[in-house]
Order: C-alpha cells, then sequence, then structure tokens
C-alpha cells in the first residue's frame, strides 16, 4: 500500500489585529514518512487543543474558495457574531497565519456597501485560534480557522443606526440635489448633531452609533458616519488615518465628478466653518495620511483633485425671529400654534428651538402650544445663533359645568350599519342610530364631558373615534386623547388590566399596562381618513399639511391599542426614546 506523507500539526496561534496579525510561526524545515518527526526548530510548541482555555467551535462552515471564506468571514462581521469557524484548503504557499491575515484584511476591505469596509475595518477587533494538517503529498493544508471577535458596537446599536438612516436619509432630500450638494447636505448633517466628546475614553466614541445616535463621537465616529451615509447616497468615499498637526487622527476622501477630494467632517465641526471641505492635498497640508498597511494603504492608490472645490460656501446668518403673537390665551387641555419667521428668508440654517419657562403652566413642541395648568408663561422661539422671540402664554382652567349638548340634525340614515357621509364627514351607525353624539351611552367620560368612542369598520380592518363634540362625525388627521383604554377600566381587576396589557405588542405590554393601572388613558393619532395610525408614522405629505408645526417628526403606536409611545420602549428588540410630553422620537 502506498503510504502518504502527513505532517500533523496542532497549532494554536493566538494573535489580536485591526486588519492584519503580528505573530510569528515556523514550519518544520523536514518532513518523515509515517510518523510525527522532532523538528529542526525547538520553538514550535505543540498545545492541547482540548484544554478548558482553548475556543472549541459550536459549528464549522466548510468554505469551497478563498472567496468564499472572505465573504463567510465578511457576513459574520457585518452581523457582529461574537465568533465563528470555518476550515479551508490552501495552497502550501500561504501559511496559515498569513492566509487568515490576507482573509480578514480582503473580509474588510472597501466594497462600496455601506455597512462593510471602511466601516467595519475601524471598530473590529479579533483574535484566532487554528488546528491544520499540512498535507505536503498534496501539497496543501487543512486549516480550521476560529475566530473571538470584538466590535466597538453590538447588533442591536446598528440596528438602532439602520432605523435612524431609513428616517435621517430621506430627511435630507438628496434626490433633488447635485453630488455636491448631496455631499453638502450629509457634512452639514454631522455638523449639525454631532459633537466632539473630549472627555470620554469610552471606545463606542469611535463609532458611527455613537455619533448618529447619541450625537457624541470622536473623529473616526465622525468619519465612520460620514463614510456610512455618503456610500448610503451613492457616492464613494474612504476613511483616511494619519497625523493633523502631529496627533492621530481621522478624515475622509469623498468622490466628486473624476476627482476625489480631502474632507474633515469633525474639525469643520468644531470650527463650525467649511475650512476642511473638499480640499486639494496643498489646501489639507496640516493633514498627513499614514500609508502603511496598518492604516490607509489605499490612499496613495486615488486621485485627489489637483485644485480645492471652488463653490459657494458663504452661510447667512438669521438676524432677527419673530412671532405671530405676542400674547396668546389658552383654556387647561387646549393648544394653539404659534409661527416664527426668520430673517432674512435666505438665512443658511433656519432651526427653531422652542421653550417653556413654566412647563407645568404651558408646554411647547415645535411652535404649538398646550395649557397643562393655570397659570402663565413665557413660550420662546430661539435661532441657532442666538435670536429670539418671545409670547406672554396665560392659562384659565376649563368651567366644570356640562355644555348644552347641540340638538343632532335630522341626518336621514342612509344604512343600518356601517359608514355614512354628509357633507365631507363621516358617521357611523348601528342599527339605523348614528353613534357618538353627545348622548350615545357607549362614550367614554373625560372630566366630566361626553367625548365620543371608539368603533372598529371591519370591511377597513381600522379603528374610527367617534367625536361627540361634532355630533359623530369621524375624526380625521387629529390627535385624540381618550380618557382610558376601555371603558369598563376602572372596574377591572389589577390582574385583568394585566392580560388585557398583554394582547399589546412586545416592548409596549408594560407601558400600556402602567397606563392603565394608572387611569392615564391614551394619546391616539387618526390619519387623513379618519382611521388611527398604528406602528410608526412619520409626518410627511398629507400628514404635515394637517400638523404643519409637527413636519418630518417620528411618533410610535401601539399595533393593537394604539397608544402613542412615550418615554423608553423596546420596539422589535430595539430601544428608542420617545419625548415623555410630546411623544416625538429623539433625535
Amino acid at each position: 500500500m502506498r503510504k502518504i506523507v502527513l505532517i500533523l500539526i496542532l497549532a494554536l496561534t493566538c494573535f489580536s489585529s485591526t486588519v492584519q496579525a503580528k505573530t510569528t510561526e515556523t514550519v518544520p524545515a523536514k518532513v518523515y514518512e509515517g510518523e510525527i518527526a522532532g523538528f529542526d526548530d525547538t520553538s514550535v510548541n505543540l498545545i492541547d487543543t482540548t484544554a478548558t482555555n482553548a475556543v472549541q467551535p459550536t459549528a464549522v462552515y466548510e468554505a469551497s474558495s478563498e472567496a468564499d471564506a472572505i465573504a463567510y468571514a465578511r457576513s459574520e462581521m457585518v452581523k457582529r457574531s461574537k465568533s465563528f469557524s470555518f476550515s479551508l484548503e490552501h495552497s502550501l504557499a500561504k501559511t496559515p497565519k498569513k492566509e487568515i491575515d490576507y482573509i480578514m484584511r480582503e473580509a474588510m476591505s472597501h466594497t462600496k456597501k455601506p455597512k462593510e469596509g471602511d466601516y467595519l475595518s475601524q471598530i473590529t477587533r479579533w483574535e484566532m485560534k487554528s488546528k491544520y494538517l499540512r498535507l505536503e503529498e498534496f501539497g496543501v493544508y487543512e486549516s480550521t480557522f476560529t475566530l473571538t471577535m470584538t466590535y466597538y458596537t453590538d447588533a442591536s446599536q446598528e440596528s438602532m443606526v439602520d432605523d435612524r438612516l431609513k428616517r435621517v436619509m430621506p430627511s435630507l432630500n438628496l434626490g433633488s440635489l447635485s453630488e455636491e450638494g448631496k455631499i453638502r447636505a450629509i457634512h452639514d448633517y454631522i455638523c449639525s448633531n454631532v459633537t466632539y466628546d473630549r472627555a470620554s475614553s469610552a471606545l463606542i466614541r469611535h463609532s458611527a452609533y455613537s455619533a448618529l445616535v447619541e450625537g457624541k463621537a470622536v473623529c473616526e465616529g465622525y468619519s465612520s458616519l460620514f463614510y456610512r451615509m455618503c456610500l448610503e447616497a451613492g457616492i464613494d468615499c474612504r476613511i483616511i488615518l494619519g497625523k493633523a498637526d502631529n496627533e492621530d487622527h481621522a478624515w475622509n476622501i469623498v468622490k466628486l465628478g473624476s476627482y476625489y477630494y480631502n474632507i474633515d467632517v469633525t474639525w469643520d465641526e468644531n470650527l463650525n466653518s467649511y475650512k476642511y471641505y473638499l480640499k486639494n492635498n496643498a489646501d489639507f497640508s496640516d493633514h498627513k495620511p499614514d500609508t502603511s498597511e496598518s492604516k490607509s494603504p489605499y490612499f496613495n492608490d486615488y486621485t485627489i483633485s489637483p485644485t480645492s472645490w471652488s463653490g459657494s460656501t458663504a452661510s447667512v446668518a438669521v438676524t432677527s425671529v419673530s412671532l405671530n403673537k405676542s400674547s396668546l390665551s389658552l383654556k387647561v387641555g387646549n393648544s394653539e400654534t404659534l409661527t416664527a419667521t426668520i430673517s432674512p428668508s435666505n438665512a443658511t440654517n433656519k432651526a427653531i428651538t422652542w421653550s417653556s419657562s413654566n412647563t407645568a403652566v404651558a408646554t411647547v413642541n415645535n411652535g404649538k402650544v398646550t395649557g397643562v395648568k393655570a397659570g402663565s408663561a413665557k413660550i420662546t422661539a430661539t435661532s441657532n445663533n442666538g435670536k429670539s422671540s418671545s409670547c406672554t402664554v396665560t392659562v384659565t382652567a376649563n368651567s366644570s359645568t356640562t355644555p348644552t349638548p347641540t340638538p343632532t340634525p335630522a341626518y336621514p340614515a342612509c344604512k343600518a350599519n356601517g359608514f355614512c357621509e354628509y357633507s365631507g364627514k363621516k358617521y357611523w351607525y348601528e342599527n339605523w342610530i348614528r353613534q357618538g353624539t353627545l348622548t350615545d351611552p357607549k362614550n367614554v367620560v373625560g372630566d366630566g364631558l361626553s367625548r365620543g368612542r371608539e368603533i372598529y369598520d371591519g370591511s377597513s380592518d381600522g379603528w374610527y373615534w367617534l367625536d361627540a363634540k361634532y355630533e359623530g362625525a369621524a375624526a380625521f388627521g387629529k390627535e385624540v386623547w381618550v380618557p382610558y383604554i376601555h371603558q369598563q377600566e376602572n372596574s377591572w381587576t389589577d390582574q385583568e388590566k394585566r392580560n388585557v396589557a398583554n394582547g399589546a405588542e412586545e416592548g409596549m405590554r408594560e407601558y400600556v399596562y402602567q397606563c392603565m393601572k394608572s387611569g392615564q388613558g391614551k394619546w391616539v393619532r387618526y390619519d387623513e381618513n379618519g382611521k388611527m395610525c398604528k406602528g410608526w408614522i412619520h409626518i410627511v405629505g398629507r400628514l404635515a399639511e394637517l400638523y404643519p408645526d409637527q413636519k418630518n417628526n417620528w411618533y410610535y403606536y401601539d399595533s393593537v391599542f394604539g397608544l402613542m409611545a412615550k418615554g423608553r420602549i423596546q420596539i422589535d428588540g430595539s430601544w428608542y426614546y420617545f419625548d415623555e410630553i410630546t411623544g416625538v422620537l429623539k433625535q
């Protein structure tokens, strides 16, 4: 029988790297047939792979080729897998150490896909342990690699980045902009929404998550977010590592036309300028790329524009802010929207911050003022450069007297059950009787008043609000406070309330229960067709016309009860924070 020449090497090589490992490995220089030979170099150690400190793979992926191994490693890192194993048969031309170096470097190479490339390499650290057979007669290694990963962000945090970008990117209206306009919009968004964190040394500050979700980052966080957003917008971009003013720093190069330009969003945010926006190398001379293998060797592969971009970057400052009213009177629970006017009309940054001097008396959200209790408060609108204008709000208590019901119009009943329309309004009938009027015994009651009632229409699979104030007309394009989640709630035991709340979606159940337990009731919203909103709602289009003061805001409503989310809520496995008063998703 023909003997097969084998060398069996059980080697555990452990190392850490951002792109490649830094270890040495000795391969036996001599082979003896049919047995494990002694080594010429005694520095090679044999390690028991059954030891308790060894990595034991739970499943091993069998890579069909080097390219397949690269694709597998990349996909596992994008998923933020904490460990993974794969086997690969590869040429003797590369030792296992050199092979894994190459695979991991290529797995984190630039692919022009937003979640890969530089976005991975800047926040990923790894350790490897390997087992391999050296089959000299066949000219191959049979290697099994087990990698233990460390990331600056986990899967849930990356999910929050994905969700936030799904809202942020459309809000920038990039589709209507030129290529430079897209770059500027992304640059300006980051400069306006991220603050440099000089106090923290936490690794999370080096991530796009920290910049986008928490609003704080260091240079790698800025550059990673810029990289991610540019690639999301279809603009090629790279992260560059090097020195700036002789300190370690990270910035970007971005493609515009036929050339790449240098851009440093971090320093532009700190300086509140465009000093480092789309520059050539000569105008970016205080930045020195590190083109060593472990940093940015690819920098020299890109053609940097011989001239800096010459378009206008001048900004127009706000000179004044004015409100449409200097004083306002409200009843408790009522609301009115103030309008702020910016001068000049072509100001670059028209952002307005609203505030109340006494939120116990009156609150304000994007100009919408709501009376909370009797008293006075000053509502102030302030521009980004400190220009402001104020309105004095006086809130008075509601009368406890029940208003005299308005006589019900003698509308003919058009059907026994379901909706009928009169003069552009929808009314709901049951057994030929219009529902939701002031005298409807099924109405919910709040503050001593008959408010109306919720009804379910099976034909549209939706819940609607019949407003008693308008003789039972279905509300549309309206936010409604329903005093209790269910009319019989006061008579329920605590366990009955818990049982009902358990019908809400996971993540909202405890919040629904607490609202029921405290008797708070719920805020719900009805869309332009009168149907109760559920899930994520973005105030754009027709809804923005109905709620101009809430334009571009995001809200979330329980998919069962329609309850507006407030406070810290878990949705689909990710945590979000909604304003405790207004329910607006906090950026």
